[in-house]
């Protein structure tokens, strides 16, 4: 299950309990399927963990702080390949049960 950001998830919240429809789109999924997060304050670390929840491939850019981070990712028999491009500082992607790092903001797997 994808968690909601937690302003996405404060706004959601006083909707409905408000009696008003709410959904999240756009931006907010394109960021929780990447699966782009910060590591560390002011993004000088950047996690990735994306999430297929009911798509086989995603790609898309996600601006920070530090720069964007395009994100590339398909599942194949299975395994998550991945393609992460960002901004120069510490990287940390989550997939396939594994984890990768890299100093430099550029990880595929």
């Amino acid at each position: 299950m994808i968690q909601l950001p937690e302003g996405a998830a404060f706004v959601v919240d006083r909707l409905t309990h408000a009696g008003y429809p709410a959904y999240v789109v756009g931006g907010c999924v394109r960021d929780m399927l990447l699966g782009v997060q910060p590591a560390a304050p002011g993004w000088a670390a950047i996690a990735v963990r994306p999430h297929a929840v009911g798509v086989d491939r995603m790609s898309g850019t996600v601006p920070t702080a530090k720069g964007d981070v395009h994100v590339d990712w398909a599942l194949e028999g299975g395994t998550m390949r991945i393609t992460v491009d960002g901004p120069d500082v510490p990287l940390t992607v989550a997939v396939n049960g594994s984890i990768y790092h890299a100093e430099h903001g550029k990880i595929s797997v």
